[in-house]
């Protein structure tokens, strides 16, 4: 009795695993950043431009998202007089989507667990060659447009940067960002 029971829930995950598909779902956006370093507060914005690379399975996805963020018009609370600072970002993460295809919502969470900051312009606690590197977590909500692959998104984001070449201190950045997306599946 064991081995049919054994052998019909396989046979349903083989059913299962054959009705997925491949996602790729590039996507590009524009992040509202704010946050702490090392006890100043910062302000920002920036174009946010990456990928989901997953596997679908029936009304859930999972696989990596990678992306990539130009980070302009950094404000520093107490270096206003350095001017505004600029860094590009990177993050590289699981992610896990739900969908319901019929409305066209979508769910997902993502663990970053690669998460870095490289400063590009001076502007405060983040000089030309400052690198931070931590981990994020993401939650985001979006609509599928029923028939074309064209995704609108909205997603929170909260990182700390723990390892830098900096003073010691930890860095907290949360971050509002709107995506256009094109989820296709193969």
């Amino acid at each position: 009795m064991r081995k049919l029971l054994l052998g019909l829930i396989l046979s349903m995950l083989a059913v299962a695993a054959m009705a997925g598909d491949w996602l790729v779902e590039p996507y590009l956006g524009y992040s509202f950043i704010s946050g702490d370093v090392h006890g100043v507060d910062v302000e920002g914005n920036g174009v946010q431009y990456g990928a989901r690379l997953g596997y679908n399975f029936p009304l859930l996805s999972t696989g990596l998202q990678y992306d990539r963020n130009s980070i302009t018009d950094l404000k520093f609370s107490d270096y206003e007089s350095y001017g505004k600072g600029e860094g590009t970002g990177s993050n590289l993460g699981v992610f896990a989507l739900a969908a319901l295809p019929l409305v066209g919502l979508r769910a997902w969470g993502t663990y970053f667990f690669m998460a870095g900051i490289d400063g590009t312009k001076s502007g405060g606690p983040l000089s030309d060659d400052t690198k931070i590197r931590g981990h994020a977590f993401g939650l985001g909500v979006g609509y599928k447009l029923p028939v074309l692959p064209l995704a609108f998104n909205l997603e929170y984001r909260q990182a700390t940067y723990d390892k830098k070449d900096i003073a010691p201190g930890t860095a907290e950045i949360y971050a509002f960002t709107g995506t256009v997306s094109c989820p296709l599946d193969f």
